[in-house]
């Protein structure tokens, strides 16, 4: 386990606890912390799990501060057993579930495990959670990534909580994930899939993702802030695509599938700026969508065919995000096919009540 951390001490306690509650696991249990240049008490806390437990069990790697993907990069070079798994020092896993999946791998062969996961969000002191899993997924049922049909996976696809990557095969794709930036998670779950052969589906909900920090990376006022950030990625993952050769036609399409998301989250970032959207933000919008046009004209295209909003931002040089809801954002409702995206402007229109 690689536990990337930055000034969490009020958290880095939960994830080491979850992982350690099962006793019988310690043996096979590798759990490195990433410090990544933390200014309150994250380094001391490992430091103090590292010396309560048997050697190598928890160990404490400092570096200086590089962001998420350099934690990741780190812990990769380090990390010595058969499998890893990511998580973020303010998640943490089901003790009910996370020494049984420990055990299957030992005898699992997989280049990829996918496991389920859960959104915790607190509400008043109290958790809700939601369970998130793959319907079109078979339990134990080993697939073959040369011919496996990714759309079986949509609206759900590989993600940070659900991978476990067998170490071997991750190290033999040489992917190194961006540094000093955020939003890297997709990095992770895609970049390596085009070396990887096979994965399988266990039925164990182990990932506890925690909803709701106000310095979270996901929250609205974050992305704004590190917008360029998320272009990155996003061009990161455009160049990536486009090394995918045509015998590998179902990651092609998967990931193509992907970037269309991210081209629509990228324009939703802009939106929730609302009336502080400015001629430079607009400016650098359209020099984005210039690239992508001219990089992959065909996903670009679908993508303005499926995202209703996207294109009234041109046909109203973008001022209908400005103020509260216009009428023609319905629009992007009624006739956005995907449910990521429907879901998406939902939640913009019902719970803020602006665009």
């Amino acid at each position: 386990m690689i536990v990337p951390s930055y000034n969490v001490e009020k958290y880095l306690r939960r994830c080491l606890d979850s992982l350690l509650y099962d006793e019988k696991c310690h043996a096979d249990l590798e759990i490195l912390v990433v410090n990544d240049g933390s200014t309150d008490n994250t380094a001391e806390i490992a430091r103090d799990y590292a010396e309560r437990y048997q050697p190598g069990t928890v160990r404490l790697i400092d570096k200086a501060n590089g962001g998420h993907g350099s934690t990741l990069n780190a812990g990769i070079a380090q990390v010595s057993g058969k499998y890893f798994k990511i998580i973020d020092a303010d998640d943490w896993v089901n003790i009910k579930d996370f020494g049984l999946f420990i055990e299957e791998l030992k005898s699992r062969e997989e280049d990829l495990v996918l496991t389920n996961y859960t959104d915790e969000k607190i509400v008043e002191s109290w958790a809700e959670g939601t369970l998130r899993g793959y319907d079109g997924l078979d339990y134990a049922n080993t697939y073959a990534l040369a011919t496996f049909d990714y759309q079986q996976m949509l609206p759900q696809y590989f993600t940070m909580a659900t991978v476990t990557y067998k170490t071997e095969a991750y190290k033999k794709s040489q992917v190194k994930i961006s540094e000093k930036c955020n939003y890297v998670d997709m990095e992770f779950v895609i970049f390596p899939l085009q070396k990887m052969t096979n994965f399988v589906y266990l039925n164990y909900n182990i990932y506890r993702y925690f909803l709701g920090r106000a310095d979270q990376s996901m929250n609205s006022q974050k992305m704004m802030k590190n917008r360029a950030d998320h272009r990155r990625v996003l061009l990161n993952t455009v160049r990536f695509y486009q090394t995918i050769p045509d015998k590998q036609h179902n990651l092609r399409h998967y990931v193509g599938t992907l970037i269309k998301y991210m081209i629509m989250t990228h324009h939703n970032i802009y939106l929730r700026m609302g009336n502080s959207v400015s001629k430079s933000a607009r400016t650098e919008l359209r020099q984005l969508d210039r690239v992508l046009q001219r990089e992959i004209p065909e996903i670009f295209k679908a993508t303005l065919k499926e995202a209703a909003y996207i294109r009234l931002n041109y046909h109203t040089n973008f001022s209908f995000v400005r103020g509260r809801v216009h009428p023609l954002a319905t629009i992007g409702f009624i006739y956005d096919r995907k449910y990521l995206v429907k879901t998406f402007l939902w939640r913009i229109i019902s719970r803020s009540g602006t665009l």
